[in-house]
């Protein structure tokens, strides 16, 4: 069994598509630049990252009841089965939303930067 995973933001799917090329039997896409499902996630990522998949359909309904599960998509091309693993949501957030303020938390602390937003690259708060 062959298998590639990518962070790629949904932008370019390079690597999934070398995999289903190469015949790989999974490639896995794994978003990190969110922390909850939005339309981002449900609806323009798929657009941009399956519009040439033989059986994808962006007309078809998002079925996705729960938003304390991640959301999973899984499409077949060739004999690559990929999937769309989801945001880490429910009882998986509190991790994430963790790590990320010990993150800004860390740099901070150095005193180099006067606010969350300046670090960021936004400037001072109004």
């Amino acid at each position: 069994m062959s298998c590639t995973i990518t962070t790629d933001n949904g932008t370019n799917w390079t690597q999934i598509w070398e995999a289903i090329n190469d015949g790989y039997d999974y490639a896995i896409g794994l978003p990190l630049e969110f922390f909850a499902e939005n339309t981002d996630t449900l609806m323009h990522h798929a657009l941009k990252c399956y519009e040439n998949f033989d059986n994808y359909d962006p007309s078809e309904p998002i079925d996705y009841p729960d938003w304390s599960v991640p959301y999973s998509r899984e499409i077949v091309q060739g004999k690559t089965h990929v999937i769309y693993n989801g945001v880490p949501v429910g009882k998986y957030k509190k991790h994430v939303i963790e790590a990320f303020y010990l993150a800004i938390d860390s740099v901070t602390a150095l005193g180099r930067y006067t606010s969350v937003h300046e670090l960021a690259g936004y400037g001072q708060f109004f």
